[in-house]
């Protein structure tokens, strides 16, 4: 008799020791899931976050040989909403909006756009958003407009801001800028022999004065680059660049 209750005190154990294995067992997985859940660092905010699409429409024509021709035209909207970020998409507004408005006119009348494209970059780098719009024509010259924004500071910011929160010499890097465009500008323009107006475009081209109204701003690497003038030696007329600082 002393023998039986020994034994069944031994499998009563036993069978109240997997009763708890078992219960342990349905329970970590949602243990581990909830610890997992609290201690997973919050998502990052994706690139291009800070700009979204405003405005954009796409624009249709015939040519002359009977190709159908489509031409997007995008604008960017700063998504903030701070008196200096609603003052940028106000300025873009005004000086593209018209843009949108020629091209619906020569749509109706089946004609050739004037520009063929209209489109934005936007790259964000730590607390600057840059936002590049690019018009092209026809004839396949490129113009920019460039606008730098300090999340950081809600602020519009130009060239010597984005220089300073860089931390690079305001001097130096212009110096740095007109002898890009000095080479640059050679090797597209300077032919055996000089035309007679050529050292005249090259000074309104990399002087003082036009290095420094170039547009500087950062890509999406967080690389430095400017919008800078050329005004042809050849030809007719000024064309926009963008060269590496």
């Amino acid at each position: 008799m002393k023998r039986f209750k020994i034994l069944l005190a031994a499998l009563l154990l036993c069978l109240s020791l997997c009763a708890c294995q078992s219960g342990k067992s349905a329970d970590e997985p949602a243990t581990e899931a909830a610890t997992e859940a609290a201690t997973e660092a919050p998502a990052e905010p994706q690139a291009g976050s800070a700009v979204t699409t405003g405005k954009e429409e796409t624009f249709s024509y015939t040519d002359k040989s009977g190709r159908e021709i489509n031409a997007v035209y995008r604008l960017p909207s700063l998504r903030f909403n701070t008196p200096d970020a609603q003052k940028i998409n106000s300025e873009i507004e005004t000086k593209f909006a018209p843009l949108f408005d020629e091209a619906a006119k020569q749509e109706s009348a089946q004609t050739a756009l004037g520009v063929t494209s209209l489109d934005y970059d936007a790259a964000e780098n730590d607390d600057i958003v840059s936002v590049v719009i690019k018009t092209e024509t026809g004839s396949h010259v490129m113009k920019y407009a460039v606008y730098n924004y300090n999340t950081a500071t809600g602020s519009r910011i130009y060239n010597a801001d984005l220089l300073g929160y860089l931390q690079l010499d305001y001097d130096q890097t212009f110096a740095s800028l007109q002898k890009s465009l000095e080479e640059d500008y050679t090797t597209k323009f300077k032919p055996e022999s000089f035309p007679d107006d050529y050292y005249y475009q090259l000074d309104r081209s990399t002087g003082a004065e036009a290095i420094r109204e170039s547009q500087l701003f950062l890509n999406e690497d967080g690389i430095l680059y400017a919008v800078c003038t050329e005004y042809a030696t050849v030809g007719a007329g000024e064309f926009e660049v963008l060269l590496k600082v």
